[in-house]
């Protein structure tokens, strides 16, 4: 009988367990998420102050192997898909990893000058092809051997006009052909 006794109010206890109400779980879990965000703003200074350089100097080497070859221009997917597997090492999130592929190609398009942006736009401007390249401040004899080898594997005649429709198109610059004489 005194077993018994026991066992009821053991049982008593076990139903009088401290729960939280509602607004404190809630609360809870809103402390949870703000200390979860806080990390990932930690992460993302992190990602700013190491990474960045390492992922630019990739992304340049990249390229420079792509314009050896001839293919100095990489489509949107090609270089999201490049980037989103630099990334996977420092993001586990695929929709975090996606916006930080976002705002790193713009970055490198607008604030770091890495990347060139070729807009082709199709049928009245309804669909536009996003097209990245190396973005060159000035024209080597480098550059000059990449334009040459994309004519020959597009088996198009060197002429000086195509030449220098070319650089305009890759790099962005205007190119005085009698400087190139020189």
């Amino acid at each position: 009988m005194i077993k018994d006794r026991k066992e009821s109010l053991n049982s008593e206890r076990k139903d009088k367990k401290f729960k939280p109400s509602l607004d404190k779980r809630q609360n809870i879990k809103q402390v949870k998420l703000t200390e979860k965000q806080v990390e990932l703003d930690i992460l993302q200074f992190k990602f700013n102050d190491q990474i960045q350089n390492s992922m630019l100097k990739e992304l340049e080497i990249m390229l420079r192997e792509r314009g050896r070859k001839g293919m100095h221009l990489i489509d949107k997917i090609q270089l999201n898909t490049f980037l989103d597997g630099l990334m996977q090492r420092h993001f586990s999130d695929p929709e975090r990893r996606s916006k930080a592929v976002e705002s790193f190609v713009d970055k490198a398009t607008s604030k770091w000058k890495v990347l060139h942006v070729l807009e082709r736009k199709f049928f009245n401007e309804q669909i536009s092809i996003n097209q990245y390249s190396l973005h060159m401040e000035t024209f080597s004899l480098e550059a000059l051997a990449w334009i040459l080898r994309s004519l020959l594997l597009d088996r198009v005649t060197p002429y000086e006009k195509t030449i220098k429709n070319r650089i305009k198109e890759f790099h962005g610059l205007k190119i005085d052909m009698t400087e190139l004489r020189k």
